[in-house]
């Protein structure tokens, strides 16, 4: 499975949001031109017949492993804490480590060298050794520091914060079983 990118927008009171199906889920598209050639369709479409057309799109395009709906930053006791709702695209609970493999299964990780969230994709050559495992959270409830390598990805040594649920679903070292 590849990836798939949302038209997000950015509003005062919600936070982020996206273009929804009927359904209420995120719209997805295959590709980053094809989400920003709807922006710009949509966009076009919006300053038909205005007296005061807009500038520019408010719409930008994101990797839905990246939108998190509802982003919003607070400002709190000198510092900054981001909330929101992160999107997936399946529902992957109760997946063996073979099933996240072949779905792709995104897990989301701190990436502590670039000091942000991101998704690692389960691959055939993930490997992820757990460093450390703390019985409180680290940061945003992840409590494992990990050392990740996944050659596909150009990731080599690199020194992240995971949930341990999603590090043993993905190691299945509770179980003793391997993937």
């Amino acid at each position: 499975m590849t990836e798939k990118y949302v038209v997000a927008f950015d509003t005062l009171c919600e936070g982020h949001q996206c273009w929804e199906d009927e359904n209420g889920n995120p719209d997805l598209f295959d590709t980053i031109e094809e989400a920003e050639n709807e922006i710009q369709e949509h966009f076009e479409l919006s300053n038909e017949g205005r007296d005061e057309p807009y500038e520019e799109p408010n719409e930008f395009v994101l990797p839905l492993s990246e939108f998190i709906k509802g982003r919003k930053a607070i400002f709190i006791d000198g510092g900054v804490k981001i909330i929101g709702e992160e999107q997936d695209e399946q529902d992957c609970y109760d997946l063996t480590p073979k099933e996240m493999i072949a779905t792709e299964v995104g897990l989301p990780m701190f990436d502590l060298e670039e000091a942000k969230h991101t998704y690692v994709h389960c691959s055939d050559d993930l490997t992820i050794e757990c460093l450390v495992h703390s019985d409180g959270e680290i940061v945003d409830g992840m409590n494992l520091l990990v050392k990740v390598n996944q050659p596909s990805q150009n990731i080599k040594d690199s020194y992240r914060l995971m949930i341990s649920a999603d590090y043993f679903d993905f190691t299945k070292e509770e179980q003793g079983n391997d993937i």
